[in-house]
């Protein structure tokens, strides 16, 4: 799919929080049904320029994993990644237990790297706001 095509490099965000920009690099792959990053239980991202997709002129409602995005400057390869199941590359913002705005109780939504999409409970995130989150991947 996207990393077979692109040199097994993880799509370009043009910075930290240019959620927008990566997802929609990846809406070829979808087949272009850009509500695939609308979540109906999530307020929304309306407005904020971090979450828009220019091409489908939408809003994404998820956060692309900033340890598994390329930037300017910086290119992070999928072969570096040693579980893509484990390896959550979209999921609900706010993610964070028990922060303002976040979509649902109990857990997230998160989309992984092998494909598969669940339903994630607080208990299985594992260690959030660290700068070691990355147990599935090789640096």
């Amino acid at each position: 799919m996207f990393g077979d095509q692109n040199s097994f490099v993880f799509p370009l965000r043009s910075g930290p929080f240019a959620f927008g920009g990566g997802a929609e690099q990846l809406l070829p792959y979808v087949g272009d049904h850009y509500k695939v990053f609308d979540c109906p239980s999530n307020r929304g991202n309306d407005g904020n320029a971090d979450y828009y997709m220019s091409n489908a002129n939408f809003y994404t409602e998820y956060e692309l994993n900033g340890y598994l995005c390329s930037y300017p400057g910086t290119t992070r390869s999928l072969g570096k990644v040693t579980d893509h199941a484990q390896a959550a590359y979209v999921y609900d913002l706010p993610y964070t237990p028990g922060q303002a705005g976040r979509a649902h109780e109990g857990g997230i939504n998160c989309g992984y790297l092998d494909g598969h999409a669940a339903w994630t409970s607080d208990q299985d995130l594992g260690p959030l706001g660290t700068t070691d989150n990355t147990t599935f991947l090789v640096e």
